[in-house]
């Protein structure tokens, strides 16, 4: 179980930065355009989204390995990683395809990781 959280952790860490440097760049796109394109309220949101599922992803990889080091401290890496995952389903909700579907994925095994991991570790079976 460490190893699997380790490997999702690592992932998690490179797409939370991916995906935070693509709402920042749409960001800035929007903002350089608000005045032409008129932005909504619905394409904001969706940027929003993307920049804090992205800093969440981040914050749960780290929280992944640290608790792949030491499982006592899994109980973090369990909260962020429902966080993400709870992320990732109103991102497949807003806009259901096949690419929200699998981006719920990885989210999923980190959560599931973290959460047997945390379970083991409360067991005294690491």
């Amino acid at each position: 179980m460490k190893t699997a959280l380790k490997i999702v952790s690592v992932l998690q860490i490179i797409g939370g930065i991916l995906t935070a440097v693509l709402g920042l760049s749409l960001t800035t796109l929007f903002a350089m355009g608000a005045e032409e394109a008129g932005a909504g309220g619905l394409v904001v949101l969706t940027v929003l989204l993307l920049v804090v599922s992205g800093g969440v992803a981040i914050v749960s990889g780290v929280l992944g390995l640290r608790a792949a080091k030491d499982p006592a401290k899994a109980m973090p890496a369990v909260v962020l990683g429902g966080i993400s995952l709870a992320l990732s389903v109103v991102s497949l909700v807003t806009s259901f395809s096949l690419e929200s579907l699998a981006q719920c994925v990885l989210p999923a095994i980190y959560f599931g990781c973290a959460l047997g991991l945390k379970n083991s570790a409360s067991q005294g079976n690491e």
